[in-house]
């Protein structure tokens, strides 16, 4: 039985520990099961091995002419510089076939650059671990002929380069979509080249990709400058963030719908306009904060927005009640604080759109799809990264394939879209008057009668969101049935949701400027309500005093009930007037840059009585109980059943009714779930909301909820309004 060498350089044994958001969720080991499993099916034997060392490599190489029919060979970061390996190579008649998982042809210019290549039969590069198995079979074919200086000066970039006389040898293998490189012109010494086709527009698989030392994936590049409105503020004043993309693997464990790897991020405050980690807590003797009780315009101008709340509950039941300040004299409640210009590099992200488009290459690859058809527009916004074109319609279809990404998308949006992906060359726009699944299935249809790479006999897959409606999938189905070409469906699971889960440094940005809206508003409307006015009033200069100050838009529709009717967790505003004792819930966001807000306070009209300041303590200790545990690592169940311990302790047991908290972006819901039915770790870069509340049918409501990021040392607050309760 023949023999082949799996051989992997550098880092390659990080995988599914380091940057799997980027470089996938599987392991080296599952890497080698995988080699070893199609080789087998083959015929043949593989052995593997892995070195951080290039003289083990090297080595090894040597080793190999006494025992192997070929190589199978990533040599990770040693591809752009390592000439003692290229030489190894060079210096046996063992074929070698050079693998990247990722296309590196549409990466950072250093990346498409390999010195070890020349030496090699073939390359092939962007197929992710089904490039290894792809790579045997070349060899297994046959091929022999080194590929030689120049080669990739003579071929159109591809996911298989093979020499110009070897095309037959890979076809007969079963390869259809080979890159051959033209023969050199006659007048020279065999290496000066033909011009060099267009490179590929494909974004990176994302899946894995050699560990040489890359910038962080979301590392800022200049760009066209992003102004904020003038009122958002000094929330966003000296933000330096910095963002690498960080481990989030499945587990073996993992539930039946879990959709590929998690893109995941770090995100490292090196600035004061982050609130700083909360403080552990204090000794028991430690003088609670006072019951704030002032005329509400004077209130309304002492809320600082940049006090960080304490670790400590209040003990609402035990403390004295202070006396009333005078009344001011009433004023308009300026709109923020102070007002400087937001850093604009802090909300541009030139790379976002292709970083996101390989991230879900890598999932289909993972799942086995060769395209997936994405319907739902904040999915759809997400991965185009475009500003400005999407509204609340579902009238566009993303047709992602390993190559490729179309927009296909109406007269209606065709400016803004044709606009929006000028700047951007990752995504084109179709506006082909037809469905969008016919759309999908007739792009797709072309390349399924072909042979695929190594003519698979297993028909192409079109991979669509389970989210679609019944309707349109009888219709996608219809299409398919129609081609004569084999084409199969196959429903993914929050494919893109759970990529959406963990926050770049951009979208951190424009969440603090929605947030910073936010809590101005909050400031705002506790001088404008007073008792007497209705639900509806108050809701109506809440919403409209967040559109004033800048918000493009609201994160959803605003809660303000009171009294008895807060009992209902998401009350709709109605004609329920303030009546003194009552407490009333505030629950609203803004939407800036496309990014969501989320706070909720809760006011009480006059002093409250005790049950009503003995539940308000309780809701606050299991805020703050939770905001400083959240961290990488725990889970979303973890923190639910936490708060619920803590509002059991106070007497409120089973109260609550709804989870903990939910993620937060484009959609004011996203993933992850602060809630008993998710078992998942938490990790840096998810943005949650902490927001435990109480409620008891025909007496009253109350709700304290803060949001921010997960981050490696815990979690980053974007609220600042106090957690003190506020007394009109």
């Amino acid at each position: 039985m023949k023999k082949y060498l799996l051989l992997n350089g550098p880092n390659l044994d990080m995988l599914g520990i380091r940057e799997p958001g980027v470089y996938g969720s599987q392991t080296l080991k599952n890497l080698e099961k995988r080699v070893r499993k199609h080789g087998k099916k083959r015929g043949v034997k593989v052995d593997c091995f892995q070195s951080n060392s290039e003289s083990a490599l090297v080595e090894l190489i040597h080793e190999a002419r006494k025992t192997y029919a070929g190589i199978v060979y990533n040599p990770g970061a040693h591809t752009h510089y390592s000439y003692a390996l290229r030489d190894a190579l060079g210096s046996i008649d063992v074929p070698c076939v050079e693998v990247h998982i990722s296309n590196v042809d549409a990466r950072e210019p250093f990346r498409a650059v390999s010195v070890i290549a020349p030496a090699c039969v073939a390359q092939v590069k962007g197929r992710g671990f089904q490039g290894y198995c792809d790579a045997l079979d070349l060899l297994i074919a046959g091929l022999d002929e080194r590929l030689g200086e120049g080669y990739a000066d003579r071929a159109t970039h591809g996911e298989v380069v093979v020499p110009a006389g070897a095309a037959a040898v890979a076809e007969a293998a079963g390869a259809a979509d080979v890159q051959a490189p033209e023969p050199a012109a006659a007048d020279t010494e065999g290496e000066d080249a033909a011009p060099a086709g267009e490179p590929s527009q494909e974004g990176a698989s994302g899946e894995l990709e050699e560990a040489a030392a890359a910038p962080p994936a979301d590392a800022e590049a200049p760009g066209a400058a992003t102004l904020l409105p003038a009122s958002v503020g000094a929330a966003l004043e000296g933000l330096d963030l910095t963002l690498a993309w960080a481990a989030c693997s499945q587990q073996d464990d993992a539930a039946p719908n879990d959709d590929g790897p998690v893109v995941a991020a770090r995100v490292e405050a090196s600035s004061s306009a982050f609130v700083e980690a909360l403080a552990p807590a204090a000794s028991e003797t430690e003088e609670p904060a006072p019951l704030v009780d002032l005329p509400r315009e004077e209130l309304a101008a002492s809320i600082d927005l940049s006090q960080e709340k304490p670790a400590l509950p209040v003990d609402l039941q035990q403390e004295e009640q202070p006396a009333p300040s005078a009344a001011l004299p009433r004023e308009e409640p300026a709109p923020l604080v102070a007002q400087p210009q937001a850093d604009a590099a802090a909300l541009d992200d030139p790379a976002a759109q292709s970083r996101r488009l390989g991230a879900l290459r890598a999932v289909l690859a993972e799942q086995g799809a060769d395209a997936m058809l994405v319907r739902s527009t904040s999915n759809v916004a997400w991965l185009t990264a475009f500003d400005g074109v999407f509204d609340d319609e579902a009238a566009h279809g993303l047709l992602v394939t390993g190559s490729s990404a179309v927009l296909h998308t109406d007269s209606r949006y065709e400016s803004a879209a044709r606009s929006a992906a000028a700047s951007a060359e990752g995504v084109s726009v179709s506006v082909e008057r037809t469905s969008h699944g016919a759309f999908a299935v007739q792009s797709v249809a072309p390349a399924a009668a072909s042979a695929s790479l190594f003519k698979r006999t297993k028909p192409a897959t079109l991979a669509i969101e389970d989210s679609m409606t019944l309707a349109e999938f009888r219709a996608l189905r219809s299409e398919v049935a129609k081609q004569k070409a084999p084409l199969k469906l196959k429903e993914t699971s929050q494919a893109v949701l759970r990529l959406r889960a963990v926050k770049s440094r951009s979208e951190v940005a424009r969440m603090r400027a929605a947030q910073a809206i936010s809590d101005a508003a909050f400031a705002h409307i506790v001088g404008f309500m007073r008792p007497g006015m209705t639900e509806r009033e108050v809701q109506r200069e809440l919403e409209d005093y967040m559109l004033r100050q800048g918000a493009q838009g609201l994160a959803f529709p605003s809660i303000v009930a009171a009294g008895a009717h807060a009992a209902s967790p998401h009350a709709v505003a109605s004609d329920v007037r303030l009546e003194s004792g009552m407490c009333v819930v505030l629950d609203f966001g803004a939407r800036v840059f496309g990014y969501c807000s989320d706070m909720t306070r809760t006011v009480f009209l006059g002093d409250p009585a005790p049950r009503l300041r003995s539940a308000y303590q309780t809701i606050r200790q299991a805020n703050e109980a939770v905001e400083a545990a959240l961290r990488p690592g725990v889970t979303g169940k973890a923190m639910h059943e936490l708060a619920e311990s803590v509002l059991e302790s106070g007497g409120f047991g089973g109260a609550m009714g709804h989870g903990l908290g939910h993620g937060v972006g484009i959609d004011v819901h996203e993933l992850p779930n602060l809630s008993p039915r998710n078992p998942d770790a938490l990790v840096a870069g998810n943005v949650v909301t902490v927001e435990p509340g109480i409620y008891l049918e025909g007496e009253f409501g109350m709700r304290l909820e803060d949001f921010g990021v997960v981050t490696d040392e815990g979690f980053e607050v974007f609220t600042a309004s106090s957690h003190d309760p506020v007394v009109l």
